[in-house]
């Protein structure tokens, strides 16, 4: 039987400008390119076939105006939590590093059942947990990105999550996901206490390189570890 061809590509780092290469299949970084510029002989990441749905309609100008109706209020209310995560003092990053790393599993709740993330992407079932590291992988300082383990999934074999990292070098927001910024899901959150409190994000395929999104609220708790992440 012929060897599998394994998915390897590249991505663009926005904050380092520079890019890293991932496996997709194993959902790991393989390294991260010093030099400008993109690798040699290694594709650029575009949506995988299995994501490409059938593009939806053109929308009407009473679909638009349906549409932004809806999304203010949303919009405002978002608005409205971002200001008041930035209020917060941003925690130097050895030591917010130090503060996160450990072990948690998502609080099951209303995420799982939210119907604009279930229109994008299926929501793994069963206990979702994994394990934030201080290990770095690639980049320096606030562009870091550190290791992070998760459990296999039905359909994930190697986990929802590998990389983890500051969004912004003024924040306090980390997001949890993979090294391709819109890789099926993440998590964006903020320490609180012990835990992380922001929102599961999904993605999904788009139009004109417009990648859909959804998202809902969710609280990841620390457990002991050893409570069922893989190591």
């Amino acid at each position: 039987m012929p060897k599998k061809k394994r998915d390897i590509v590249q991505v663009k780092n926005p904050r380092t400008n520079r890019y890293v290469k991932i496996d997709r299949d194993a959902g790991r970084l393989l390294s991260h390119k010093v030099a400008p510029g993109p690798y040699k002989g290694i594709p650029i990441a575009r949506l995988r076939p299995r994501d490409r749905t059938e593009l939806p309609a053109i929308p009407t100008p009473a679909a638009r105006r349906l549409a932004m109706r809806t999304l203010l209020p949303v919009l405002s209310f978002l608005i409205v939590r971002h200001a008041a995560a930035q209020s917060v003092a941003p925690i130097p990053d050895s030591a917010i590093a130090n503060r996160v790393a450990g072990c948690y599993m998502l609080v099951p709740g209303p995420w799982q059942r939210d119907s604009s993330i279930r229109a994008i992407r299926a929501v793994p079932s069963g206990p979702i947990s994994f394990e934030l590291r201080r290990e770095i992988i690639a980049g320096e300082r606030s562009d870091a990105l550190h290791r992070a383990l998760s459990d296999s999934l039905a359909g994930y074999p190697h986990g929802l999550f590998s990389i983890w990292t500051r969004i912004r070098a003024d924040s306090n927001l980390i997001r949890i996901g993979q090294p391709y910024l819109y890789a099926d899901f993440a998590l964006r959150v903020l320490p609180s206490g012990a835990d992380l409190v922001g929102d599961f994000v999904a993605y999904g395929p788009g139009v004109a390189d417009v990648v859909q999104s959804a998202r809902a609220p969710v609280t990841a708790r620390r457990v002991a570890c050893g409570t069922g992440v893989r190591r």
